[in-house]
């Protein structure tokens, strides 16, 4: 469920890999269904008129939804904070991609 909302969030919302793992559970707005991509204490944005509000697309609203909802999170805390039985936070997804390529059939040849 995890690997599944971050790959969402990244194709719903065209965020940097960085922006998206800085992600708050408060940069979710449900009620105005949009999505703040803004500077906040996890990180910095690379410029800063790139921060920005993108829509929270009914699918991507559905999976963080419930990310949310499972995680009890506090508004302030980050929402990709760490992997299952890890205690390192999230900071890269290339092992990630690849692991999904395998099981799609994608994998490098």
């Amino acid at each position: 469920p995890l690997a599944e909302a971050l790959i969402a969030t990244l194709l719903y919302t065209g965020g940097r890999i960085s922006e998206v793992l800085g992600l708050l559970v408060e940069d979710i707005d449900f009620p105005a269904g949009v999505v703040h991509l803004r500077p906040n204490r996890i990180r910095a944005l690379k410029r800063p008129w790139h921060a920005r509000s993108v829509p929270l697309w009914p699918p991507l609203r559905e999976t963080l939804h419930e990310l949310v909802q499972r995680a009890g999170s506090a508004p302030e805390a980050p929402l990709f904070p760490r992997w299952p039985g890890s205690m390192r936070p999230v900071t890269r997804i290339d092992k990630l991609l690849a692991r999904c390529c395998r099981r799609a059939g994608l994998a490098d040849r």
